[in-house]
């Protein structure tokens, strides 16, 4: 039950934070064993614990987090039998990159990674590992030899942190997704073709192939209109008519000698196939016979027209974005005036992101969209927390009906 609350939300935090969070869950289930509401409990090893839960479907888990700057994040308050201790009051990130999920048994494996696979609120749970582990010591027996004061410094600032950033992260998120999803009008035009085109031949093969003379008429009506509102085909056309200016043919005489010698398809793709254009895929290509062909290519055609036009959106966008952003990085130059808290965070935050060279480029959207979204998720994590040059291990050890933190 909050493996997906962990991962839809990318951090763990102590149990009293989720009541005061304004985005995800906010509930956590806890182990009967752990006491502690206000801090978090981290251990060296990997502990073994049950759940006793006949209400949900649950088992136990361990989350092991790489946590890199700690600069006295992790306190280490014991050391028992060589497992040390370490306890935290703070919000632990979670990334694909630093973070492996862990379990007992392969039920328990199964069923956490078909629960992420089934939400809609977990963007990158398929990323992140999820391993079989080992116990190395009891959890109950030892917690109770483990007494720390259940209590945390700046409870308020951080939850109320905790919600701005995730409204920060929110808006980048959303803004970069929404341009790389854009399209233009010409193109959505011929995808709603396409797709129309896809509909009509797979009816009429659900048919036995029967054509009747309705649907052979509207796909020929299609397949013209596709042709019109086909971008590579305009741009050819405009190619074509400069080469016949700059060699002074008319472009009708032209037109007459191809037809004359029935030269006219042959000349026209192999000029296009010279000057780097795909051509075109048409109706009369695969005829009446081979729909099914015309509508494979037909989809790949228009596929690669929606990723090109998808490029220059975005290309469109980095240079506006450059042209926005030209002044020396400094929080008084941002995009924000207003001198209070909110407009502070915000422009920290943009400054970190846009002007440090964190920004993902067109391309790296275009063919690594997982990792240019991750980047800024993990950057997102990183403003909160100070700069560091140690690095630890830590396990988070959780269960379905409930969650208990632990280090290695």
């Amino acid at each position: 039950m909050n493996i997906d609350n962990i991962l839809s939300t990318e951090c763990i935090a102590p149990l009293a934070f989720y009541k005061g969070r304004e985005y995800g869950y906010n509930q956590f289930y806890k182990i009967d064993c752990m006491p502690y509401s206000n801090v978090q409990l981290c251990f060296s090893k990997v502990p073994h614990f049950e759940i006793n839960d006949i209400e949900h479907h649950s088992f136990p888990l361990v989350l092991e987090v790489t946590i890199s700057d700690n600069n006295g994040q992790f306190k280490q308050i014991k050391d028992i039998d060589g497992v040390k201790v370490y306890q935290t009051d703070d919000i632990v990130r979670l990334t694909p990159y630093n973070t492996r999920v862990l379990f007992y048994n392969p039920t328990a494996l199964n069923t956490a990674k078909l629960s992420c696979s089934d939400s809609l609120t977990n963007k990158l749970g398929d990323r992140y590992s999820f391993n079989l582990c080992h116990p190395e010591f009891d959890l109950v027996s030892f917690i109770c030899r483990v007494k720390i004061d259940d209590f945390c410094t700046g409870y308020n600032e951080k939850v109320l942190q905790d919600n701005r950033l995730n409204k920060v992260k929110g808006f980048i998120f959303g803004y970069y997704l929404g341009v790389a999803k854009s399209l233009s009008t010409n193109s959505a035009k011929l995808l709603k073709i396409q797709k129309r085109i896809y509909d009509i031949i797979a009816a009429i093969k659900n048919d036995g192939g029967y054509n009747s003379s309705a649907s052979i008429e509207e796909l020929s009506q299609l397949d013209a209109e596709y042709k019109r509102n086909d971008p590579t085909m305009r741009q050819c056309k405009e190619k074509w008519n400069k080469y016949l200016e700059n060699l002074h043919i008319p472009f009708e005489s032209m037109e007459t000698v191809l037809k004359d010698f029935d030269e006219n398809d042959g000349i026209k793709t192999s000029f296009m196939r010279k000057n780097g254009f795909v051509p075109s895929v048409s109706l009369m290509q695969y005829g009446f016979y081979n729909l099914e062909g015309y509508r494979n290519a037909l989809t790949t055609y228009t596929t690669s027209i929606v990723n090109s036009d998808r490029k220059k959106l975005l290309d469109k966008f980095t240079d506006s974005i450059k042209l926005t952003f030209d002044l020396a990085p400094s929080y008084e130059t941002c995009m924000l005036a207003k001198e209070d808290e909110n407009t502070t965070l915000f422009n920290k935050f943009i400054d970190r992101i846009l002007w440090r060279d964190q920004c993902p480029t067109p391309e790296t959207l275009r063919t690594e969209r997982f990792r240019g979204c991750l980047k800024i998720i993990v950057n997102r994590g990183e403003f909160s927390e100070r700069q560091h040059h140690s690095c630890h291990h830590e396990h988070f050890i959780g269960g379905c009906s409930g969650f208990l933190i632990v280090a290695a």
